[in-house]
């Protein structure tokens, strides 16, 4: 399952691009897959990739990218979040650990039933690249100095 989270990781990182004008043809599978998964998206602008098939679209004001292969497999999906919005767990165990700082670029990404939580915080002198599961568990995966 890390490789999973790594690989989803990765692809939301370095993207998906495709040099298409207009819009991406989407294979068929995806398509209904995406209309399984999320029937009450009516608009969804897509980017198609050689493996992988993004969705993006808006839910609830907030903006949502669904992940899938693209023989129509449902990968997983990402959201932004606002700070309020992290479960109590994660909220309080960065107050405990870092007190009153600086919390941004919040994401929540959810793969079959796991969920994870990936933010950016400024600690003292560096910024730091926090994963946190839903009960509290924080793990730094990349500082960086300022």
């Amino acid at each position: 399952m890390k490789k999973i989270v790594v690989a989803l990781s990765l692809l939301l990182t370095v993207g998906l691009t495709s040099a298409f004008a207009g819009e991406p043809k989407v294979n068929p599978s995806v398509l209904a897959s995406f209309q399984k998964e999320f029937s009450f998206v009516t608009d969804a602008k897509w980017i198609v990739g050689d493996e992988y098939s993004k969705a993006i679209f808006v839910l609830a004001d907030r903006r949502i990218e669904a992940y899938f292969s693209n023989d129509g497999e449902y990968l997983g999906s990402a959201r932004d979040l606002l700070f309020n919005q992290l479960p109590m767990a994660v909220i309080n165990s960065m107050n405990k650990r870092f007190g009153a700082i600086g919390v941004y670029e919040i994401v929540e990404r959810s793969i079959g039933a796991e969920t994870f939580y990936y933010m950016t915080v400024e600690y003292a002198n560096k910024v730091l690249r926090i994963e946190a599961t839903p009960s509290g568990g924080l793990s730094i995966i990349k500082k960086v100095r300022k």
